[in-house]
């Protein structure tokens, strides 16, 4: 079974591109449909992880 953020990962350029553009967390889950607790702080927090 895929893990359940693979479908979020895909779309990290445009959500960043977003959150750039001014857009709230919040804001950008719901445009993109994404459900869940917090899935785009999430994340980014799964990206700062990596990148350490």
């Amino acid at each position: 079974m895929a893990r359940r953020y693979q479908k979020v990962q895909k779309l990290l350029p445009e959500i960043k591109r977003m959150l750039e553009s001014g857009m709230s967390q919040r804001e950008v889950a719901e445009r993109l449909g994404l459900e869940g607790d917090r899935p785009i702080h999430d994340l980014l927090k799964r990206e700062r992880k990596k990148a350490m």
